[in-house]
């Protein structure tokens, strides 16, 4: 009894239950259909957070020779404007922690002020501009 298995894999392996192809393709796949609704999302806002429940772009930009000043166009502001005005502020904060390691910053149009009196480039962008407070 000592060369006899207590279990008969072979019965078992043949079905496919226990085949070492099969299990680790199946769990893959399993994981594959889950993760789906997530990598849509991904794709569609690219990771970036939508805020008053849009997604928008925006760009920074700043003086080589002054980088702790920034502008801020947010595009198609009109969806939102208080959400795009919130988007400016999240990117405003990222620039300034990236380049100067704290989000301290002074606005000299900000996104409070551009619920109430917004600046507006030619091309319809939401502008928002201010300085980081450096160390």
């Amino acid at each position: 009894m000592s060369g006899m298995p207590i279990f008969d894999t072979r019965a078992v392996t043949r079905t496919g239950l226990l085949s070492g192809r099969v299990r680790p393709v199946a769990i893959a796949a399993l994981l594959g259909l889950a993760l789906l609704p997530g990598c849509e999302a991904l794709r569609r806002d690219r990771g970036v957070p939508a805020f008053d429940g849009v997604v928008f772009g925006a760009k920074v930009s700043s003086d080589a020779t002054n980088p702790e000043n920034f502008t801020i166009a947010i595009n198609k502001p009109q969806r939102t404007l208080a959400g795009a005005s919130e988007a400016g502020r999240y990117e405003a904060t990222k620039y300034c922690i990236q380049t100067f390691g704290s989000s301290e910053m002074t606005w000299y149009q900000g996104p409070d002020q551009s619920r109430t009196q917004p600046v507006f480039a030619d091309d319809g962008d939401l502008l928002l501009s201010g300085a980081c407070k450096g160390w």
